[in-house]
């Protein structure tokens, strides 16, 4: 199937899929750390500015499979294939690491949370949740509602059936890879390096090589 044009296709979508996920999530993240004002603080902004990079980079990566789209198979377009799967592969691998990140900045928030909505159904309890589990930069009900979608993607039993499927979803990491390793221009790298290797030599070794007598 993968050599075929449909397998590319469907596989530059997933780069686009996450990619739209990846926005949803820096959003998030900056969000988080508004609701308490820790988006101030220079190591926050760092933490966000990297989120923010890597959103871009993937970005620019989906773009790059257009602008470097490729005449195949004969007599069609397809978006470039090395730069899909180096994608894909990127996706798989950094997923994990972009939702610990979130986790950390979503603090103890989450934990702080009442069980459900119903809190704000009974007068007394609603009084207390409005008071106690509001901050300074936002109301009780917004920042429980913006905790609430913080857990579903990091810390919930379907958050944790994401993290599995995006390191999955594209197959075993093995396989993943092996379709970079298929389509790398190893005679181009190699000759970089071979090229490399022919413009000098050790001190002296020519000299060698003019006083040696000859075979035989």
């Amino acid at each position: 199937m993968w050599k075929r044009p449909a397998h590319c296709l469907g596989n530059h979508q997933s780069n686009v899929r996450f990619h739209s996920k990846l926005r949803l999530l820096v959003g998030l993240a900056s969000r988080i750390t508004q609701s308490s004002g820790a988006d101030a603080i220079p190591a926050v902004r760092e933490t966000l500015g990297r989120l923010a990079a890597l959103e871009a980079l993937l970005g620019g990566v989906i773009a790059g499979q257009i602008e470097a789209a490729e005449n195949w198979p004969d007599g069609y377009v397809t978006f470039n294939r090395r730069m899909m799967y180096a994608a894909l592969n990127w996706c798989t691998e950094n997923y994990s690491s972009i939702i610990d990140c979130i986790r950390e900045l979503c603090g103890g928030g989450v934990f702080q949370m009442p069980a459900d909505a119903s809190v704000i159904q009974d007068p007394k309890l609603r009084q207390q949740f409005e008071t106690y589990f509001a901050s300074p930069q936002l109301a009780a009900l917004d920042r429980m509602k913006l905790f609430r979608l913080a857990w579903d993607l990091v810390g919930s039993e379907f958050a944790g059936r994401q993290q599995q499927y995006e390191k999955f979803y594209a197959g075993a990491s093995f396989i993943v890879r092996n379709y970079s390793h298929t389509l790398a221009p190893w005679t181009d790298l190699h000759a970089i390096v071979d090229g490399l290797m022919s413009s000098y030599d050790a001190p002296g070794n020519d000299e060698l090589h003019e006083a040696a007598p000859p075979a035989g």
